[in-house]
């Protein structure tokens, strides 16, 4: 298990205290190592009045491999998808939590739904071709839109791309409260860049922590405001 932690702007700050950087931070967000795929997962940003966390989950292709398709069901065999333990992914439904998100595609309530805030796949209607169906569930009662908001415990589905592919594909959207386990039990499949017809697949398992604030970014920001207030004198 290996847990995600902010790192994008840490290098410039260890440079200016004089500390020296860790090795780990360039492989922070990779939570997963497979044969013919990683999932990486982006540092996480605040969003909402919570405030909640933020993550995108990304498929990563290796050796000419490209990633094509998110499958939880493992062909029916069984799988659970992305999950938490208790309900922590932030949802956010249409029309008054009647009818799910899991896709960018929206369905047109008059009051349009934020989805920085919605725990959903990053497709759109006409950019896949679904296999079972995309699924996730709410218990409504968050604070922060109204009777439309809430939190469930999985996203899952199982569907391929349409249409030009790339080594990196960014196929999920999180929203969940700092300090959260999530849980991986799905398979990326793909294809070969140069030779068709073949294909790839890598079962991903295992889980990460979606930290809390970086209690070193705290460190570093306070050490960096005493030296400005030091030179003022």
């Amino acid at each position: 298990m290996k847990t995600v932690r902010p790192s994008s702007f840490l290098p410039a700050a260890l440079v200016v205290l004089g500390l020296a950087l860790p090795i780990a931070v360039a492989e922070a967000n990779v939570i997963f190592v497979g044969t013919h795929f990683d999932i990486e997962a982006s540092s996480p940003v605040d969003v909402g009045i919570t405030p909640l966390r933020a993550i995108t989950l990304t498929a990563v292709g290796k050796n000419g491999a490209l990633p094509n398709t998110f499958d939880s069901t493992f062909s029916g065999v069984g799988g659970t998808g992305i999950t938490t333990s208790s309900n922590r992914l932030h949802q956010v439904w249409e029309f008054y939590g009647g009818l799910q998100t899991p896709t960018l595609t929206l369905a047109g309530d008059p009051t349009p739904v934020p989805q920085e805030l919605d725990t959903h796949f990053l497709i759109r209607s006409n950019e896949y071709l679904l296999v079972d169906a995309l699924a996730e569930d709410i218990t409504l009662g968050s604070p922060e839109l109204d009777t439309r908001d809430g939190f469930g415990s999985y996203l899952r589905g199982s569907f391929s791309l349409k249409g030009d592919l790339e080594q990196r594909w960014d196929f999920a959207y999180l929203v969940v409260k700092a300090g959260t386990e999530v849980f991986l039990d799905f398979e990326i499949g793909g294809v070969d860049a140069v030779i068709p017809g073949k294909g790839y697949a890598n079962s991903v398992g295992g889980s990460f922590v979606v930290p809390e604030p970086s209690t070193l970014l705290l460190l570093i920001l306070g050490v960096l405001g005493l030296l400005r207030r030091s030179g003022r004198r």
